[in-house]
């Protein structure tokens, strides 16, 4: 989980600086996408111009494109991915303050997010609030006088150093951080699958596809209409 947390935040911090020197890294980008349409012999274009979009004419074409794909492809493509990652580990965010039980987080942790840390799982420890604050506190002390080499690094190995006895709530809240799951993961429901299977292939079933399913099989006409034709009378 800390390896996880520590990743999200080093992959949000490089697109964020990706987004700020947006001229450098992008025109590195449109220099190699140039070259490749050479090479294959294609073309950059770019949708026609509405009304209220205006360049100055003395502009050369081809900063008009560039222009276009760094405005309306390349930046909010950064900005959507950004969005997406603080999004969609918001909780997790959370969840780094509730590192504050591993020594190598809890000596640079400050009161504020100790006391968030409490908030969260009140309902999991057994002393007051304040008690609870007294103990991160003696247990922050007690690992400011370790060298920090020496600091265990994971939830896994604060707990085999943190003593029941002395720490309770403590060993709670590793306890707790060692059974985290990074992520979920669940058996896909047979129904959605048969939904893809049948119902996808009901609805655009034709006569081509009703002969593509048996290619090996040659089917005539004529043996259709003779086989119809003997066939038992039917009221229309």
């Amino acid at each position: 989980m800390v390896m996880c947390i520590q990743c999200i935040e080093s992959v949000t911090e490089m697109f964020k600086e990706i987004r700020n020197s947006t001229e450098g890294r992008f025109d590195q980008l449109f220099l190699e996408t140039t070259r490749l349409c050479k090479e294959l012999e294609a073309t950059l274009v770019m949708p026609r111009k509405r009304n209220l979009f205006k360049i100055p004419s003395d502009i050369p074409a081809e900063k008009h494109i560039e222009f276009y794909y760094r405005v309306s492809i390349f930046l909010p493509s950064i900005d959507q991915l950004i969005q997406s990652l603080e999004s969609r580990f918001t909780k997790h965010k959370v969840t780094l303050k509730g590192l504050s039980g591993i020594p190598s987080f809890v000596v640079k942790q400050p009161s504020s997010d100790l006391k968030e840390l409490i908030k969260l799982y009140a309902s999991d420890l057994t002393s007051s609030d304040s008690a609870v604050m007294a103990e991160l506190e003696l247990w922050r002390a007690k690992w400011l006088k370790v060298v920090p080499s020496l600091f265990p690094k994971t939830a896994v190995q604060s707990l085999a150093e943190c003593k029941r006895e002395i720490f309770p709530n403590i060993h709670r809240l590793l306890s707790i951080f060692c059974v985290i799951p990074t992520s979920t993961a669940c058996v896909e429901r047979s129904f959605s699958s048969m939904k893809r299977i049948k119902t996808y292939l009901r609805s655009r079933m034709s006569e081509d596809r009703l002969l593509n399913v048996h290619r090996d099989v040659l089917v005539s006409v004529d043996e259709i209409l003779e086989k119809f034709a003997i066939s038992s009378a039917r009221r229309l």
